[in-house]
Formats: structure tokens, sequence, C-alpha cells
């Protein structure tokens, strides 16, 4: 597509004037290899006649290529015609380097021969890794919404945590020690050696989960001691 107009902001961007940048002009800011899949998604557009998105990577002025999404809508005329179309680049550089430390993070988590969870309070479950669905008899897509703590440990643990643990655990914001996981299909249990910490708001102080993490005692218990973290 040919551009009539580009903001100041994006001429500055790139660092080159008006002239340059208009008509067909401003693609060559985009990276090559993003290009083919710039200019599909463009006549996509055309054909359809509706708004869409393409993330492309754009040249900024100093030659440093930087993740942007590129939206682009029709705007018709009373007879149904596309009249213009208008687009709005917005830089998600942050974002997508923000997004490939979380799935590091998720993979990491996953992969852990530890049993890692997360609770949004003793009676809601919202998350358990694979180490955790396997020691508890869970499959790896086993909805958890059914399920609370008490599931998960033996009926005296439960009354030990109700009782000792959790008194700790809201004064001091942290507990670790032995406790014991329940599997949900076979009933046995397992001796672990459990961390369990708060999050909370950093602005309100309002805790607002449980994370937990749980080794096997089948070897040294090693240090699962986590201070509790608050939430930017």
């Amino acid at each position: 597509g040919e551009a009539e107009f580009l903001s100041q902001g994006w001429l500055n961007y790139v660092g080159v004037g008006t002239e340059e940048a208009r008509g067909p002009g401003w693609a060559k800011f985009v990276h090559p290899d993003d290009t083919g899949q710039m200019m599909e998604t463009w006549q996509k557009l055309i054909s359809t006649r509706q708004p869409g998105e393409q993330e492309a990577r754009l040249r900024r002025f100093d030659g440093t290529y930087r993740w942007f999404s590129f939206r682009g809508a029709p705007v018709l005329d009373q007879w149904g015609h596309v009249a213009k179309w208008y687009g709005v680049n917005m830089d998600i550089e942050d974002q997508k380097r923000a997004d490939a430390e979380m799935r590091k993070l998720v993979s990491i988590i996953e992969n852990s021969t530890d049993c890692i969870g997360y609770a949004r309070s003793p009676k809601e479950i919202a998350y358990v890794n694979g180490a955790w669905r396997r020691l508890a008899g869970l499959s790896p897509d086993e909805d958890l919404s059914q399920y609370g703590l008490a599931d998960f440990m033996p009926a005296v643990d439960y009354r030990r945590f109700l009782g000792e643990i959790l008194p700790i655990l809201q004064r001091d914001g942290h507990w670790d020690g032995e406790q014991k996981l329940h599997n949900l299909k076979t009933g046995a249990t397992t001796p672990v050696h459990q961390a369990i910490f708060f999050i909370s708001h950093s602005n309100t102080a309002r805790r607002t989960g449980i994370p937990t993490i749980c080794r096997e005692l089948t070897g040294p218990k090693g240090d699962l001691g986590v201070p509790a973290v608050e939430l930017v």
C-alpha cells in the first residue's frame, strides 16, 4: 500500500522526512524477512475489506529493528466502497521479550521434577505442574476447578494444615516443612518437603495467591525456603 500521511512520531522513529516515506517508501523500513508476510496480510485485508493486524519488525533511525503491531482498518463511503485505509503501528518489542521470558519460565516450571502449584485459596486450586499431576494421578488436561487443597492431602495432614500450618503462613507469609501428598486415583501418599508462601500486591499488600513447591523425600530434601513475592 502507499501511504498518504505518516505521523511525525513515525517519521522521527525511522529518521526520515515525509517525502522519503510517502507512497510505497514506508515499506523499505520493514525487515526484509517480514515483508512477504506483511504484503500477504495486506492483500487479504484489501480483498475482504476487513480490519486486521500483522506483526513485523520496523527499522529505527539507528538501524535497530524492533517488533511492531501493524493494524489496518478501512473507512467506507456511503456506497460501501473503501474510501481510505487507516493504520496504527504500535511498538511491541518489550511485550515480545516479556512473552518469550514467560514461555521460558513456564517451560522450566512444567519440566521441573519438583511439584509446583498455585492456589487462589485453600479451596481453589488454579495450577499444578506436570510433576504434581503425575504424583497426584491427574491427567495432563484434567480440570482443577473441582479440587481444593484437601483433595491433595490425607485427612490428618489437611487438619494439620488448617490448625498449625495456615496460622503460621498467615502470620509469617511463608512456611516450610514435611508434609504428605495424596494420589487421587490410588490413595497412596508420598512424603514431601514443602515450601508455601504468599504472593501479595506491592501497592495494597493484599495477598492474592498461595504458591507451593514440594520435593519428594526420597533423598536429601534440599532448601525449598522461598521468601514472600510481591506483584508490581
